[in-house]
């Protein structure tokens, strides 16, 4: 948005992607703009340029709205989560979190034992599959991480059968 308006015209979608390496003809920037331009002004506000990002690489779109995502846990906007930022954003959200709960989620994500989360710790902590399947281990119903119970002693005891019964 190089004029401050707000939106992002042609033009101005077409330099960036040009800036970025990536060559659409005129014709087919103008088409993607009419596509995504819900309000029919010809340009693009940040909602409309999201979608259009997103549709042109998902990678991109999914980046933008992991940003926004930080940006309601982030609240002093110093790139970091701290542990009270975490309780607040969730308290804030409806959503009731123990000492015992924040432990957890700094223990999966935190990979730096700094006693905060960054961008990066918070993506992996999201799209990592590792992650994923840590967070798994966290359901109502499952225990918690570290106690010895539920699924976290599945994937530990399933080998120890394995092995036992080939050398039987």
């Amino acid at each position: 948005d190089r004029d401050d308006s707000g939106t992002i015209s042609a033009t101005e979608f077409q330099s960036a992607l040009m800036n970025n390496g990536v060559y659409i003809e005129d014709s087919e920037v103008k088409r993607l703009i009419m596509e995504f331009d819900d309000d029919g002004s010809l340009t693009l506000d940040f909602e409309e340029f999201v979608s259009l990002i997103a549709q042109l690489d998902p990678k991109i779109g999914q980046d933008i709205e992991l940003n926004k995502g930080f940006k309601l846990f982030d609240k002093d906007q110093d790139g970091f989560i701290s542990r009270l930022e975490v309780k607040y954003a969730l308290d804030r959200f409806g959503i009731a979190c123990s000492s015992e709960d924040l432990d957890l989620l700094f223990k999966i994500t935190d990979s730096n034992n700094d006693g905060l989360i960054s961008l990066q710790e918070f993506r992996h902590m999201l799209y990592d599959p590792n992650k994923k399947a840590d967070r798994s281990l966290v359901g109502p119903d499952e225990g918690r991480l570290g106690e010895g119970e539920g699924q976290a002693d599945a994937p530990q005891q399933e080998p120890e059968k394995t092995s036992a019964s080939a050398t039987a």
